[in-house]
């Protein structure tokens, strides 16, 4: 499966990370191949995890699977959003689950390319072999507060 590992850093307890991937083609049409999200709370399972400030951290933004084949002079381009309002709701960067309780809170979020912290985009190429299996946990019991 396609996924994109987006380091981040922002100075919010928690943030959506949405990412779009789009072919675009020789003459500037821009077609999507797969988007997902991923609420960074919820980056290493089930048991929500909020961000240290400004510290990076590493998101893995499941894009499922496709059997698009980029053509020939085709590109593939990359967006990374903190949000996909309305396809998603809303995250309020505040701590909450939801909107509503508490204001949003604005912050910064940056997006980390180079040196220890390189974002990815993971694109599956045939070999022939099964793919690794995914060790990600599906439930966990997480810890009560």
């Amino acid at each position: 499966r396609m996924y994109a590992a987006v380091w981040i850093a922002t100075d919010l307890p928690d943030v959506d990370v949405f990412v779009r991937i789009t072919d675009v083609y020789p003459d500037g049409r821009s077609m999507l191949m797969a988007q997902g999200i991923q609420r960074a709370r919820y980056r290493n399972g089930t048991c929500p995890e909020f961000l240290v400030p400004n510290e990076p951290a590493r998101i893995r933004v499941d894009l499922w699977s496709t059997a698009l084949v980029v053509g020939a002079g085709h590109k593939l381009r990359v967006i990374v959003s903190a949000s996909a309002d309305p396809l998603y709701s809303v995250n309020p960067q505040n701590g909450d689950e939801y909107k509503g309780s508490h204001p949003n809170r604005p912050g910064s979020i940056k997006v980390l390319v180079g040196g220890d912290h390189e974002s990815a985009l993971v694109l599956p190429v045939p070999t022939g072999q099964d793919a690794p299996p995914d060790h990600r946990p599906n439930t966990q019991i997480c810890p009560s507060n």
